[in-house]
């Protein structure tokens, strides 16, 4: 039941996750690690989809990417034997452990032509060949029930059917099923009808993209893509990898004095709307050109009043002004100092 619930559960998380990434140019090795699973069909029986005769192991491969068809597989499976079954009304008892080397090809249905590079599920067939090494001990029909201990050495043709489901950028989920055929029939210890042996199983695993594109200023914009990729270590970058440009001045948010207005470089990404040399953030009249006595306020009329707040702002030169810029009448009878006598 155990083993049951292992394959659904795979399964059930591998449809459950609708991310788009896979295996490409840009990450041409990965690496595949499998719970495996081998049942044997042979003169002592069929343990094909009898989950109560197994034999369990684990898996550990290389993938190499080759085109958006085509992956080469390079593997190694571990499997404990245990085979047993019933000839002639005797029963017969097989175990030993099977070392299997592989090398295969699979060819991925989502690339591009059958199905879309980013379709949610990826499936794939292989084919290609194990050496089997190891080996198998128990009480053999070909001896009379008598106990043998065989050496297994022999080559197998291999069959694939699988498909993986990305889980992250990286990391992926696969379910795979295969099938073994054996070039003798000797690792039972029964050779009756000289048929070659068959094995059949499975793989559940996770499969880990290795390497890709360097970003050798880690702002997540891979160098192949990276417009900017000297950009300083956390600092915001746009899709291209350059650093973001709020108000499209030319000048980069992390530079700029004032991100959300345009402005210039000799101000840090400041404006001077009115041209003055006064950024307007410290320009008093930032629509006025002015000086920077005055905070960037002009005075017209030289009169030490700014003309916003000047009343009479064509006053002549060398005339004594009030707070208003006007020339001052002190006797106040209307007529100013600097044209009265008196």
């Amino acid at each position: 039941k155990s083993i049951y619930i292992f394959f659904a559960v795979g399964i059930i998380l591998s449809f459950s996750q609708r991310n788009l990434f896979a295996q490409d140019a840009d990450h041409l090795w990965a690496v595949k690690g499998s719970y495996s699973l081998l049942q044997y069909k042979g003169e002592l029986g069929n343990q094909f989809f009898d989950l109560k005769q197994r034999n369990d192991g684990g898996g550990l491969a290389v993938s190499r990417f080759l085109n958006p068809s085509l992956d080469l597989i390079m593997g190694i499976d571990y499997y404990r034997l245990n085979i047993n079954g019933f000839l002639i009304d005797q029963k017969y008892n097989v175990k030993g452990n099977l070392i299997s080397p592989s090398l295969s090809f699979n060819y991925k249905f989502s690339n591009g032509y059958l199905l879309p590079e980013k379709f949610f599920i990826k499936p794939y067939a292989g084919i290609g060949f194990a050496y089997m090494i190891g080996n198998s001990k128990g009480n053999s029909y070909d001896f009379g029930g008598e106990q043998f201990s065989h050496f297994i050495d022999e080559v197998a043709f291999t069959g694939t059917l699988g498909f993986k489901n990305d889980i992250t950028k990286r990391v992926s989920l696969f379910v795979e099923l295969n099938t073994n055929l054996a070039t003798t029939e000797e690792i039972d210890g029964a050779a009756i009808d000289m048929k070659n042996d068959k094995y059949s199983g499975g793989r559940i695993g996770v499969f880990v993209k290795l390497g890709g594109p360097k970003d050798s200023d880690k702002d997540g914009v891979t160098d192949d893509k990276d417009e900017c990729p000297d950009t300083p270590h956390g600092v915001e970058v746009d899709e291209v990898g350059c650093p973001k440009d709020r108000d499209k001045d030319g000048i980069p948010d992390y530079l700029d004095d004032c991100p959300d207005d345009p402005g210039l470089p000799e101000f840090n990404g400041c404006p001077d709307r009115d041209g003055d040399g006064i950024m307007d953030k410290i320009d008093d009249c930032p629509d006025l050109p002015g000086i920077p006595k005055y905070n960037g306020c002009p005075d017209t009329d030289g009169d030490g009043v700014i003309d916003p707040k000047d009343l009479c702002p064509d006053t002549q030169p060398g005339i004594t002004v009030d707070e208003y810029g006007c020339p001052i009448d002190s006797d106040g009878d209307g007529l100013t100092d600097d044209v009265d006598h008196c």
